[in-house]
C-alpha cells in the first residue's frame, strides 16, 4: 500500500505596498498559517498478489490486483472582497480517479508435470538408459502414437489475461476547502467514498443536499465523468513441439459522459443541462470466410452484393422486434445498416446475426510459427535454421458514438448503462423513422495476414534469406450516406541477407591484397505491392478512387569499422504506378555512402 499526497499553497499579501504594520502583520500571519491552499492531490494505490502458489494444487496460477486512486482539489478564483456575496464565485474543482485492474497466467506445463510420465514427456529429448524391468515406477510410453496424443492433449500451454477499468469524475463549483486527506475539517465533505474512487452519481445529490454547490447560474465547465475499460486474453498453444501459436483476444471500450450541472436562476434549484455521451469500441473479430472474396475485374463485389440484399431482411427483422408505437425503419437506417454489413463481411447469416452494432464477445486471433523444418536430415546439412509464419488479425471498431439530441433524459446515457446493451429505439423523427438513442458516424472492419505466409532461412554459410506474402483490407461504412469504402492490399516482400568476415577487397591497394578484419554485410530487399482504394454505393456503381502499383529495390554494403564507425553504400529504387487517371506516374532513385560515428562510450 502507497499513499502519497502534495499540497500547494499560496501566501496573499493586501493590495498595494507593504507600508504599513496592518499589512506586514496581514502577510505574517498568513505564513504563519502556511498559507491558503491552492491544490491538493493525493494518490492511493494497492497492489496485491494472491497466494495462489503457496497452495500446491493451485501453485500453477498466479493473479495480482490493482487498486489506484488519485483525488484533486483545486481551488477556484479567490476574491476577498466580495466574500459576502457568493453568486459571484464559481467555486473549487475536484475530481478522482480509479483505475482498478487484474492481471492473471495460468501455467498449463507446471499443471502437466504434476504428473510424471507428461512430464517427461515435456523435457527436452534426452539418450535413457535401459528400463528395468524392477522398476514399477511410470514410464514413459515409447509408442510414437500415444506420445504424439498426449502431446496433442497438453497443446494448450499458458493463458495470461488482463482486465482494467479506468474512471474518472469531475466537479465544478464545489464551495467546501480541503483539510486532511482532501475532506473538509467536518471530514463530511465530499465524503470517504469519493475521495476512494466512487463514481457514483449520488455526489451530484450530496452536493445539493448539503449545499456545497455554489449558487452561480455562469458556470460553463462541465460536471464529467470517464470510463476505460480494456480486456487482454493471450494464450500459447504448442500441438507439436516446435509448433507455436498464440492467440489473442482483445475488447476496448471507452466512453465519457458530461452535462452542465449548476444553479438555475429561473427555477431556483440546481438543475442539468445538455446532457451527452460520447465514446468508441473496438474488438478483436473474425471475417475470415469473405477474406479472399475480392473483386470482379468490373470492381464489383459479391460480398457487398450480400450486404444490399441484407438490407431488407435485417429491416423486416428490426420491425418486428421493435415493439415501440409510431415508427418504422428506413433502409438507409444506421441500426438496418450496422447488421446488415456485418453479416455480409463476416459470411453469417443475416437472419440470425445479432442487431446490436456492439459485438459483446471478442473472437481470436492467431500467430502460428513452425521451426521444424530444419530437423529434416536432408534440409539440416544445409540450413541452420527454417521458420514458417503466419498472423491473423482482425479488428472491428466503432469509431466514435455520440448520444442523439432528441432523447431528452440523461438516465438513459449516463455510464451506469452499458453500451453493450443496446436498446432499440424509442423516438421517431418528422418522417416516422426511428432514431437510435446512440449516433454512429462510421464503422470498420481492418483484417491483416501479416503475414499470409512468411518462410525465413538461414544457412550454415551465414546467408538468410526471408519471403514474405502479406494481405490486408480495410472496410468502413459511412452512416451519413450508407456508402462502403474498401482498401485491399497485398505485398510481396524478399529479403536476402549474407555476412561475411574477412572479405577480400577484389583489387589491390597500394599493390596489395586487402582483407576486411570485420565483418562484411550484404543485404538486398525487394518489395511489389499492389493497393487500390473502391468506393460502393448501394445500387450504384463502384468507382477506384486511388491505388498503385509500387516496386521497390533497396540493396546496401555494410561495413563496421570499429565499435563507433559504421560505413554503408546504399542504393533506392522506387517505382509507383498509379491506378486512376489523375494521378502520375513516379519513380525516384537515391544512392550513396553513409557515415555513422557514435560519440557514446
Amino acid at each position: 500500500l502507497d499513499y502519497s499526497a502534495r499540497a500547494l499553497a499560496i501566501v496573499d499579501e493586501p493590495e498595494g505596498e507593504l507600508n504599513t504594520d496592518e499589512k506586514r502583520k496581514e502577510v505574517k500571519n498568513n505564513l504563519l498559517d502556511l498559507g491558503r491552499l491552492s491544490n491538493f492531490d493525493q494518490t492511493i494505490a494497492l497492489n496485491y498478489r494472491l497466494p495462489l502458489d503457496k497452495i500446491p494444487f493451485v501453485d500453477w496460477m498466479n493473479a495480482d490486483l490493482g487498486y489506484h486512486v488519485n483525488y484533486t482539489w483545486t481551488s477556484g478564483a479567490f476574491n476577498p472582497y466580495n466574500e459576502k456575496n457568493q453568486k459571484d464565485t464559481l467555486g473549487n474543482i475536484i475530481q478522482n480517479n480509479r483505475n482498478r485492474n487484474i492481471t492473471s497466467r495460468i501455467d498449463l506445463v507446471k499443471l502437466y508435470n504434476k504428473i510424471s510420465i507428461l512430464k517427461d514427456l515435456n523435457q527436452p529429448s534426452r539418450t535413457r538408459s535401459r528400463p528395468d524391468p524392477n522398476d514399477t515406477t511410470l514410464q514413459v510410453p515409447q509408442n510414437r502414437v500415444l506420445k504424439a496424443a498426449l502431446r496433442v492433449l497438453m497443446s494448450l500451454r499458458s493463458v495470461n489475461a488482463t482486465y482494467s477499468v479506468r474512471e474518472g469524475t469531475i466537479l465544478t463549483g464545489y464551495m467546501p476547502d480541503a483539510y486532511l486527506f482532501g475532506l473538509d475539517k467536518g471530514f463530511n465533505a465530499p465524503g470517504w467514498a469519493f475521495i476512494l474512487g466512487s463514481q457514483s452519481l449520488d455526489i451530484k445529490n450530496k452536493v445539493i443536499e448539503n449545499d456545497w454547490m455554489a449558487p452561480s447560474p455562469f458556470l460553463t465547465q462541465p460536471f464529467g465523468q470517464s470510463n476505460t475499460i480494456d480486456l487482454n486474453i493471450t494464450g500459447r498453444v504448442e500441438p507439436l513441439r516446435d509448433l507455436r501459436i498464440d492467440v489473442s483476444m482483445r475488447k476496448l471500450k471507452s466512453a465519457v459522459y458530461n452535462e452542465i450541472f449548476r444553479f438555475d436562476d429561473d427555477l431556483e434549484v440546481i438543475s442539468t443541462f445538455n446532457p451527452t455521451r460520447r465514446g468508441s469500441y473496438s474488438i478483436s473479430y473474425f471475417t475470415l470466410k469473405t477474406a479472399f472474396n475480392g473483386s470482379r475485374p468490373d470492381n464489383t463485389s459479391p460480398v457487398f452484393e450480400d450486404f444490399e440484399n441484407n438490407i431488407s431482411i435485417i429491416q423486416q427483422r428490426l420491425e418486428s422486434e421493435n415493439t415501440n408505437p409510431g415508427g418504422n425503419y428506413g433502409p438507409r437506417s444506421q441500426d438496418v445498416l450496422i447488421p446488415a454489413f456485418l453479416a455480409a463481411y463476416t459470411g453469417k447469416d443475416p437472419n440470425s446475426i445479432n442487431l446490436s452494432p456492439f459485438p459483446k464477445t471478442p473472437l481470436p486471433n492467431w500467430r502460428l510459427d513452425y521451426a521444424g523444418l530444419s530437423k529434416i536430415s536432408k534440409w539440416s546439412e544445409i540450413f541452420s535454421s527454417i521458420n514458417l509464419t503466419h498472423s491473423y488479425t482482425s479488428t472491428y471498431d466503432v469509431i466514435s458514438f455520440t448520444t442523439s439530441g432528441q432523447y431528452l433524459d440523461p438516465d438513459l446515457i449516463t455510464l451506469d448503462n452499458d453500451i453493450e446493451d443496446y436498446s432499440l429505439a424509442s423516438v421517431f423523427n418528422q418522417n416516422g423513422e426511428w432514431v437510435p438513442l446512440y449516433v454512429i458516424n462510421q464503422v470498420a472492419i481492418t483484417e491483416r495476414f501479416a503475414p499470409l505466409i512468411g518462410i525465413n532461412l538461414r544457412t550454415k554459410s551465414r546467408l538468410d534469406f526471408r519471403i514474405e506474402y502479406r494481405k490486408e483490407r480495410n472496410i468502413a461504412l459511412q452512416l451519413s450516406n450508407a456508402q462502403v469504402t474498401e482498401l485491399n492490399r497485398q505485398d510481396f516482400v524478399v529479403d536476402v541477407g549474407y555476412r561475411k568476415q574477412g572479405f577480400k577487397i577484389p583489387w589491390k591497394i597500394g599493390g596489395q591484397t586487402v582483407t576486411l578484419e570485420n565483418d562484411l554485410t550484404f543485404r538486398l530487399a525487394l518489395s511489389i505491392g499492389e493497393s487500390e482504394v473502391i468506393q460502393r454505393k448501394i445500387e450504384e456503381s463502384n468507382t477506384i478512387t486511388s491505388g498503385n502499383l509500387n516496386f521497390q529495390l533497396s540493396p546496401t554494403i555494410s561495413y563496421v569499422v570499429n565499435n563507433r564507425l559504421n560505413v554503408q553504400l546504399y542504393f533506392e529504387r522506387n517505382i509507383n504506378e498509379p491506378k486512376v487517371t489523375n494521378s502520375f506516374k513516379r519513380a525516384t532513385t537515391r544512392f550513396g555512402t553513409q557515415i555513422s560515428f557514435s560519440l557514446a562510450q
